[in-house]
Order: C-alpha cells, then sequence, then structure tokens
C-alpha cells in the first residue's frame, strides 16, 4: 500500500489543480523532500548565488532563489 504521506501530497496536489498518479506523486514527493534536504544545508549566500546561474533568464532566477529560500524555511 502506498505510503500515507504521498497520499495526503497527492490530495494536496489534487487540490491545487495539479493531477497525477500516485507513482508521480511518489517521484514528486520524494523530489521536493530532497530539495528541502538540500536547501536546508544551504547557507543564505549560497542561495543568492543561485541568481548567478547561466543558461535561466532573470525572472526564472529570481523564481529559483525563492524556492530555495522557501524550501528553506520549511
Amino acid at each position: 500500500m502506498a505510503n500515507e504521506k504521498i497520499v495526503h501530497f497527492r490530495r494536496m496536489l489534487a487540490e491545487m489543480g495539479i493531477e497525477m498518479t500516485l507513482e508521480q506523486a511518489g517521484k514528486a514527493y520524494d523530489m521536493s523532500r530532497d530539495m528541502i534536504k538540500r536547501a536546508r544545508k544551504m547557507s543564505m549566500k549560497d542561495i543568492w548565488n543561485l541568481e548567478e546561474v547561466e543558461g535561466f533568464s532573470d525572472e526564472e532566477k529570481r523564481q529559483l532563489a525563492m524556492l530555495y529560500m522557501h524550501a528553506k524555511e520549511v
């Protein structure tokens, strides 16, 4: 049987209008937990340095930094 946390995660996504299979939700859940762990280990300086990454638009760089900042707070 599927992990209750993954089922709950899938329901939360569905409430936001994002439909996923249980397998897709499991992968998304694992990736989000990994990102949170990485963000917690990063310094704020490292997070702000994400805005220096090549290959992204200025808006994408800002969103990336904000995503990691919010993940660090979780």
